[in-house]
């Protein structure tokens, strides 16, 4: 299209300095504007007219300034029609090598095409492939089979900026596609030398690859069971199994190591050295529970699952731990304590997990058990945990800064999951008004959500499922069993059961949701009142819940009079959960979260006795 006499005469829409130094900014919005008015069918058509506004304007155009403008041309000049010798001087930054190639065209093929009129073809020919660079791991790790390892890459492109997302793929020479992102855990890599390629790609399609090699070495298997049956996971087909895999080494755990328990579902990883464990979702190939000790203060850092203490009367110099930071001598005794061949069920009990510190004057008098309940072909497992008062216990000398006012065990989850939902509790009650709206899906702030409120009778009327979720991904159920491990009426006023629950939203050092359980002591309703007091109808509810049951509303009683708590939780995954139309969690979610406790029951009384007849190492 040539310019019209009118649109030669219109003034320039474009804002030009009055200085003579030239900088890119100035051609750059020149460019724009001159290309805003009219198609340009060469590229050298493009410069010509910026040279002669420049010039207009009382630019000094010396070679350094010709130069520019000519960079400028080539990197942000737009034309509707293309011509050979554009493409080249794309491609070749123009120069002698462009003029000997337009040159060797005329030669060969008898004259230059001038003009291709085919945009798409030219934008692809005079696109420059982007860059990619791996950061983690280095070239040539060794690692153990099942050994989590972390991908990470940067990827950028002259014209598209950073590349992020699906335009990053990973793959193994040996077991193909890994995943994609600039950022990926991968723990399913099979045994021997891969070359892992990272491939990157732009918005125009042009692609490069950087490639590293990893060697994962096979390693012991501690014990398995095999299932005839097949699962279905991921929309493949697998054989139902249970593995116990011996401890393998790595940085985060030098000494013990990690004790891995896995299903087709999931996988469990125990640290040994520091008392907590994660979980990775084999569905999703994601890593659902956070650990991270890159952080200047370790109070800060966010502690997968472990459990924690608490000094509230702040006579103990250490107020708050956790086993993850504070268990210097780690789990100190696993076993495979049962199995069930005919249905497919293990359990794994791990002892030891306390916190250590010489200072008379610091650390807490507790040790706890954790025992795992796996199942073969189901996407839940068991989490039972009994917590002892070594001193309650006369296994520790009384001290009282050495017993806390309050024990928590916390599951700290990617920051994903921030949507929330429950099910269960007492229909007719009163308390269910308060709770109604959390039965839709909620998104999760700031602030600290009560869900369980308190004592052990209180909580017979509270939701059995709490979900936590991504609502484009996947979610995490944690279910607690009626009965014993919600309250033990064998046990008197003192012994703790049933949680007061909560979930905290976490920003810093990242982002996570951390759901904590409280074990409280059974007459302990009025617990942190505080977080409870603001929530509309609670204090009728209250008292509503006071009179069924001839409670007086007397306040928290001596949290530090107890010998040993014991509770445990349900764990189901599951992937596509959510009912955008009605902002529900789908039904079949529920019921398999049910049927999780169902499973749970059979085993119910083992798990308890196990717990009972197991007495603490002794801190």
């Amino acid at each position: 299209m040539e310019e019209s006499e009118s649109q030669k005469k219109a003034p320039l829409a474009v804002e030009l300095s009055l200085k003579k130094e030239l900088d890119e900014g100035i051609v750059i919005k020149l460019i724009e504007s001159l290309l805003e008015r009219k198609d340009y069918h060469r590229l050298k058509d493009l410069e010509k007219d910026v040279i002669d506004h420049l010039k207009v304007e009382m630019y000094v155009l010396k070679s350094e300034e010709l130069s520019l403008v000519k960079d400028m041309v080539i990197k942000h000049g737009e034309t509707g029609r293309f011509s050979i010798d554009d493409l080249i001087t794309k491609k070749l930054g123009g120069g002698r090598k462009a003029a000997i190639l337009v040159t060797l065209l005329i030669v060969l093929g008898g004259a230059v095409v001038t003009e291709i009129v085919i945009p798409a073809l030219g934008e692809k020919l005079m696109n420059e492939a982007p860059t990619a660079v791996i950061t983690a791991p280095e070239n040539n790790l060794v690692i153990s089979t099942g050994q989590a390892v972390l991908l990470s890459a940067e990827a950028s492109d002259k014209e598209d900026g950073s590349i992020q997302g699906s335009k990053m793929v990973w793959t193994s020479d040996r077991d193909g596609e890994l995943g994609a992102g600039g950022s990926i855990s991968v723990s399913s890599l099979s045994p021997g030398a891969h070359t892992i390629t990272l491939t990157v790609a732009d918005s125009k399609g042009a692609a490069s690859s950087e490639s590293i090699v990893i060697t994962i070495e096979d390693r012991e298997l501690l014990h398995e069971l095999a299932l005839t049956d097949t699962v279905n996971v991921a929309g493949e087909e697998t054989n139902a199994y249970i593995r116990v895999w011996n401890p393998f080494l790595d940085a985060s755990a030098p000494d013990k190591g990690w004790l891995e328990l896995e299903n087709p579902y999931y996988r469990i990883r125990v640290n040994l050295d520091h008392s907590y464990y994660l979980l990775y979702d084999k569905a999703l190939k994601k890593d659902l529970l956070l650990y991270n000790d890159k952080v200047d203060n370790k109070m800060d850092m966010l502690t997968g699952s472990d459990i924690g203490f608490a000094d509230l009367d702040a006579n103990n110099q250490v107020s708050s731990s956790t086993t993850a930071l504070h268990d210097v001598d780690g789990i100190r005794k696993y076993t495979i304590l049962y199995e069930d061949k005919n249905t497919g069920f293990i359990l794994v009990g791990t002892e030891g997990w306390d916190f250590q510190v010489v200072d008379p004057n610091k650390g807490y008098d507790m040790e706890a058990e954790v025992m795992f309940g796996l199942f073969a072909d189901k996407p839940y497992f068991v989490d039972a945990t009994e917590i002892n008062n070594l001193q309650a216990q006369g296994l520790a000398r009384v001290n009282d800064k050495k017993n806390p006012n309050e024990v928590i065990k916390s599951w700290v989850l990617q920051g994903g999951y921030d949507s929330a939902s429950i099910k269960g509790g007492d229909i007719d009650h009163l308390n269910r008004q308060v709770y109604e709206p959390y039965y839709e899906v909620q998104s999760l702030g700031g602030e600290r959500k009560p869900w369980h409120a308190g004592s052990a009778e209180i909580s017979k009327m509270f939701p059995d499922h709490v979900l936590l979720g991504d609502r484009l991904g996947g979610a995490v159920v944690f279910s607690l069993p009626q009965g014993v491990f919600r309250w033990d009426e064998g046990q008197d006023v003192y012994g703790g059961q049933v949680a007061a629950e909560f979930i905290i939203v976490v920003e810093q050092p990242e982002k996570a949701v951390a759901f904590t359980t409280e074990p409280v002591n059974r007459d302990s309703f009025l617990y942190d009142s505080k977080d409870y007091a603001n929530i509309p109808g609670y204090a009728e509810s209250f008292g509503d819940i006071c009179r069924r049951y001839s409670l007086s509303c007397v306040g928290t009683i001596n949290p530090k009079e107890y010998d040993v708590k014991r509770f445990a939780y349900v764990i189901t995954l599951t992937s596509d959960w959510y009912e955008g139309s009605s902002n529900q969690v789908k039904a079949g979610v529920w019921r398999d979260a049910d049927s999780a406790l169902e499973d749970f029951k059979s085993y119910e009384t083992l798990i308890y006795n196990q717990l009972s007849a197991t007495k603490p190492l002794g801190g």
